[in-house]
């Protein structure tokens, strides 16, 4: 199988030493088909898988366990490498320990609730090895078949099968991993030529979900491999979690509130975004959220049915917000605004008249709202927000992250203004004399990827000079790259993808809604950004930047699929330092190909983001 060379750069290498063990965040990678899903683990005597299978009642974990006995005694490995393919999801590690080298594939075939792991094992010594034996083992709340060869154990057992290895042999094993209820047809494919048809099936699936998602291509392999490896891990887990894997959304962790979605949104994975919506009104914080995630899906989608069917338990959050007082922390107090602003505009997208007077309502309570929230949080001496109501407004210079900035990210810059670039100039300025971004309290060694992805976000909407340095930062961070959770990594990699593109999801536009607002930014080392099947206001597009001289960012836009926006002329907000431009796409006949005539693309282009003269918010040295 050549294809398996195909392989992400962002694999891990780890040499043990008498007692010391590899981080499991550093070599964690994920497979799955939306049944069944898996975490492939290492450590230095056994390679895991950790499952998860998901029953018609609920999600189930397990852990399987590999490792070889040598005359008894388990056997020490030496070297461990872990490595993912970049069309498919498949696994593969290479471990050595003694005269022993062994090589495993692991996978997901496309249906069905079943992992298939290839192991190859070789003796690469001068003598045989003899009371040698692989072991298997199953355990944990899921039960699960195991096969191993042509012996079969159960859950909580331990499967064993003997070798005996000459001088320079090679032998192949396959390990097949079934819940009860999947008796799968491939149950018996143990032999390698069964095995080989059933990775290509595999691989042609993945292949055929890939193209319909939104797809990135960078010439610099860090970005181009973190986008492709976060699009893999949130495929192979889709359909293997739900609602109720995330913990309730508070106002402290926007990433469990919004970060599963936004990776489904960046990718263009409608379906699985549709399902994971859920209204939740327990408080108000959790009614925000709710309202805030249905805006930036129907945002993105334009899926009107969605939104009507949804109506009335989104009413049901707004009854929950206006029956609270005005909240005493600034957080709170902006993501009820931006709620009640994104819920007028979902109001007036139900197209019904009641719909429309009813946006009239929510709008002007949200003006009132801002209004509010202005008067009483602004603190005109100290040029920024207070983040709490009270006494203890600056007790801790801590307090201002992430308080001051969950706001900012959901989108309330659009309407701050001045006020808004000095409350991030302060905000950021106190943390710093903790020790810069590396800290968040006095007390704590380090930041939450979180914190990092939030002020990204506020550095890019308002032109900061240092956001090249806070890109740069986040992309740095190894909770990014290897994270079985979605949900923070989604929060990062929003921020990412926002700063490289300017395609903002997390926020209430202050612009038209049928405009689409560029405003892209290539980082060092970065020649081109290409990225097809973007989708934003029901609009399908590709998006081609370039880097030209002295730091300039150009672009061309590609209008491919209109949909449910459809216009003559489609207006485009082009931000370059801080100002807003319109322009429009209009046809241009040379772009495309003279076959693809059923493409008949429009194209607008431009340059944006030059870095120099682009004010500076941060103290000097701060992303060190």
């Amino acid at each position: 199988m050549p294809w398996l060379i195909n392989q992400s750069s962002l694999g891990a290498d780890w040499q043990h030493g008498e007692a010391e063990l590899p981080p499991p965040v550093e070599l964690s990678f994920l497979m799955g088909n939306g049944q069944i899903s898996a975490s492939s683990h290492v450590s230095a005597q056994a390679s895991s898988l950790r499952v998860k299978v998901l029953t018609a009642a609920e999600l189930k974990e397990a852990r399987i366990e590999c490792w070889f006995e040598l005359q008894g005694e388990p056997l020490v490995l030496a070297e461990q490498r872990l490595r993912r393919t970049r069309d498919a999801c498949f696994v593969l590690a290479e471990e050595i320990g003694c005269a022993l080298r062994v090589v495993l594939l692991s996978f997901a075939p496309p249906e069905g609730q079943g992992l298939i792991r290839l192991v190859r094992v070789e003796n690469s010594g001068s003598e045989d090895l003899v009371g040698l034996s692989l072991q298997a083992q199953a355990s944990g709340e899921a039960e699960l078949n195991l096969r191993l060869g042509a012996s079969q154990r159960f859950s909580n057992r331990i499967s064993s099968l003997p070798l005996r290895l000459s001088a320079g042999e090679t032998r192949d094993f396959v390990l097949s991993i079934t819940s009860p209820a999947g008796d799968e047809e491939w149950i018996s494919t143990v032999d390698l030529s069964g095995l080989r048809q059933l990775a290509h099936k595999t691989r042609l699936s993945w292949q055929q979900r890939l193209l319909a998602s939104t797809q990135y291509d960078c010439d610099r392999r860090l970005i181009r491999d973190l986008i492709q490896d976060r699009k893999l891990d949130l495929m192979a887990m889709s359909g293997s979690f739900d609602a109720t894997d995330v913990q309730g959304p508070t106002t402290q962790e926007p990433s469990r509130a919004a970060g599963l979605l936004l990776m489904q949104l960046r990718f263009g994975l409608w379906d699985d975004a549709a399902k994971g919506l859920a209204v939740d009104a327990r408080d108000s914080a959790a009614a925000a959220w709710s309202i805030l995630k249905h805006y930036w899906y129907w945002h993105a989608s334009r899926d009107q049915a969605l939104i009507r069917r949804r109506w009335h338990e989104l009413e049901s959050c707004l009854l929950i917000l206006a029956s609270k007082s005005q909240p005493a922390e600034l957080a709170s107090s902006t993501l009820n605004l931006l709620a009640t602003t994104a819920a007028g505009r979902l109001a007036a997208a139900c197209g019904s008249e009641q719909g429309k007077e009813r946006s009239r309502v929510l709008l002007r309570e949200a003006a009132r709202l801002s209004a509010r929230t202005e008067a009483q949080f602004w603190r005109n001496s100290e040029g920024r927000y207070a983040v709490r109501l009270g006494n203890r407004t600056a007790a801790d210079p801590a307090a201002l992250l992430p308080e001051s900035f969950i706001g900012l990210w959901a989108g309330w810059t659009w309407s701050q203004g001045k006020r808004g670039a000095m409350n991030l100039r302060q905000a950021a300025r106190a943390v710093w004399q903790l020790g810069g971004l590396s800290k968040m309290s006095p007390n704590s060694p380090t930041s939450a990827a979180d914190l990092h992805a939030m002020l990204l976000v506020a550095l890019s909407e308002f032109d900061a000079s240092e956001e090249s340095g806070c890109l740069e930062a986040i992309l740095q961070r190894p909770e990014l790259r290897n994270l079985e959770s979605p949900y923070r990594t989604g929060l990062a990699l929003d921020a990412v993808l926002y700063s490289l593109t300017g395609l903002r999801l997390t926020a209430v536009p202050g612009h038209a809604e049928d405009d689409l607002r560029i405003d892209p930014l290539l980082p060092a080392n970065c020649r081109f950004l290409t990225v097809k099947a973007v989708a934003q206001g029901g609009r399908r597009f590709d998006l081609y930047l370039r880097r030209e001289d002295e730091g300039i960012t150009s672009f061309d836009l590609v209008l491919v699929d209109a949909g449910l926006a459809s216009k003559d002329q489609v207006s485009v907000a082009l931000r370059l330092h801080g100002d807003t431009h319109l322009g429009w796409l209009e046809d241009r006949p040379d772009y495309w190909d003279e076959e693809d005539t059923l493409r008949r693309p429009r194209i607008m282009s431009g340059l944006s983001q030059q870095q120099a003269g682009r004010e500076s918010f941060l103290p000097s040295g701060y992303f060190r």
